[in-house]
């Protein structure tokens, strides 16, 4: 099975496909829609990755394969921009699952 990523970040999909996974940039030409569309009809994808930001805007259609498809496995991949913010959601998580600061 193949990994693919699906990113409005140039640095994330340059950096996937160094380390071999394809991918797609999506901007303002090209539809998050019809990409998704196609990847997630190639059989031979098994694992999905998206950035954040992407899922977010179009969170019913990723939600509505998730819930209705075992494969591809959609995960987020956040880019460089997304990882400080992501970081401290977790902090603030951990600090009311357990009432400490973090």
């Amino acid at each position: 099975m193949k990994s693919y990523v699906i990113t409005d970040n140039i640095s994330t999909l340059v950096g996937m496909q160094l380390a071999g996974v394809e991918g797609e940039l999506i901007s303002k030409a090209t539809s998050f829609n019809t990409i998704f569309d196609k990847v997630t009809k190639d059989e031979e994808i098994g694992i999905l990755m998206i950035a954040p930001k992407l899922i977010e805007q179009n969170q019913k259609k990723v939600d509505e394969f998730r819930f209705n498809q075992a494969v591809p496995l959609i995960v987020e991949i956040p880019g460089s921009d997304e990882y400080a913010s992501n970081r401290n959601k977790i902090a603030e998580t951990i600090q009311k699952a357990v009432n400490i600061s973090v």
